[in-house]
């Protein structure tokens, strides 16, 4: 609908082509990361109570993304939080990690990055090309610490709703 808003009528969902559509797992997992290589897209700050892979409060998350030890009313979510309240990362997204899970385009495969070229190619992969559920990528507000990282792939069955879930659009630049 938003291509037919834009007068972009003639798109087929084309990777490549000039309208809106989902970002790939690879395309939020860059975007998410903002040239980073740590588990959040912010300057790691070292803290000794921090645990980036477990369940536990990490401050360098609280810093730029709603999970559960920052959501929390006595234990339970609170909800989903508006936009623009925790940092961006250095490319200026705000909201990549936490809040809701945001859908991607690819179809959901447990292996598919084991699979080497050319069964998975090696640059821009778009994932399987069918499937029974969608990859899903940010942790929510009820998440915790380590399903929020850049990395984190979970999925999703695009026929069932949850109020943790939401999106986000790509088009490509200079398009």
């Amino acid at each position: 609908m938003l291509n037919l808003l834009d007068g972009r009528l003639n798109c087929t969902g084309d990777l490549h082509e000039n309208c809106y559509r989902l970002p790939t797992e690879v395309e939020w997992e860059y975007a998410a990361r903002a040239s980073t290589t740590t588990a959040y897209a912010n300057p790691y700050v070292f803290d000794p109570n921090d645990t980036e892979t477990g369940t536990g409060f990490n401050s360098n998350l609280a810093a730029m993304g709603w999970y559960i030890w920052n959501d929390t009313n006595g234990g339970y979510a609170t909800g989903l939080k508006p936009v623009l309240r925790k940092q961006p990362n250095s490319w200026g997204l705000y909201d990549m990690h936490g809040n809701v899970w945001e859908w991607c385009r690819d179809w959901y495969q447990l292996s598919y990055y084991s699979l080497v070229p050319p069964e998975r190619p090696a640059t821009d992969p778009e994932g399987p090309s069918s499937g029974s559920a969608r990859v899903i990528r940010g942790g929510n507000g009820g998440s915790v610490a380590s399903f929020a990282r850049s990395a984190r792939r979970y999925y999703h069955s695009p026929g069932s709703g949850s109020s943790g879930l939401g999106f986000r659009v790509v088009l490509l630049s200079g398009q």
